[in-house]
């Protein structure tokens, strides 16, 4: 249980949750579900520099994917300070993502610990049947079948009741987490990565739109329906 101020004196800066949202007593699956900044900063402090590179890196940032097109990395800089620190733990100050490194994460906890080896095709067959290409994935272990299913179920609370309502979908089980990078003097980066139906995921997405505000308003929806076209075949309606 984590106290959530609106904002956490840090090393001579604050660390400020979203449109200044406070909680005097949370656990830490509501904080993910509410997106709140202070906890996870606090976590930051708790796990130290080492640590959090040292995670970071297992999850793919400060590497390259191999893939078959070229695409840029994802970086998780040294932390120069504890305010820097904090705001890593957050997802934000000096850490960049790509969206498939986050397709990547994301991709850890819906296989249970497991990363696979991306592929832009599962395959290739010819008019007549012939396979011509087959893609051959691989696992290496990450993190636990236990921290994944934590994490997996609190991507359900996200979705069930917190940030990433809109994701909702009546008989599809969605576990997914918002995202919205704030960027000085414009709007933030709206966010949303999930998997579907949870429990035997068949898909996962990742939406990244550009300055157009927050995760659970403009990506988490966009999200819906892609998962809902895969897996039922048919637009679904949305109020934004």
């Amino acid at each position: 249980v984590f106290s959530a101020p609106s904002r956490l004196k840090v090393s001579g800066g604050y660390i400020s949750n979203f449109k200044g949202k406070s909680y005097p007593s949370v656990t830490l699956k509501d904080a993910f579900a509410r997106s709140l900044n202070t906890v996870f900063a606090q976590l930051g402090l708790e796990i130290g520099k080492q640590k959090m590179k040292f995670w970071a890196e297992k999850v793919g940032f400060n590497k390259k994917f191999s893939f078959e097109l070229p695409v840029a990395g994802s970086s998780y800089p040294w932390p120069q300070d504890d305010l820097e620190l904090a705001w890593s733990a957050v997802g934000q100050g000096e850490v960049l993502a790509t969206p498939l490194e986050m397709a990547y994460l994301t991709s850890v906890v819906a296989d249970g610990g497991k990363a696979p080896n991306f592929h832009l095709l599962k395959r290739v067959v010819s008019q007549e049947g012939k396979v011509i290409y087959q893609a051959s994935p691989r696992f290496k272990t990450v993190f636990s079948v236990e921290t994944a299913e934590k994490v997996r179920t609190a991507m359900e609370e996200v979705v069930k009741k917190g940030t990433g309502r809109r994701a909702f979908l009546r008989g599809i089980e969605v576990a997914g987490k918002t995202g919205t990078a704030e960027i000085k003097g414009k709007k933030p980066h709206s966010w949303f990565v999930a998997f579907a139906p949870s429990k035997n995921p068949q898909i996962l997405v990742v939406v990244l739109v550009e300055n157009a505000g927050e995760g659970g308003r403009v990506a988490a929806p966009i999200a819906k329906e892609l998962i809902n076209f895969y897996l039922k075949g048919a637009s679904v309606k949305y109020s934004p």
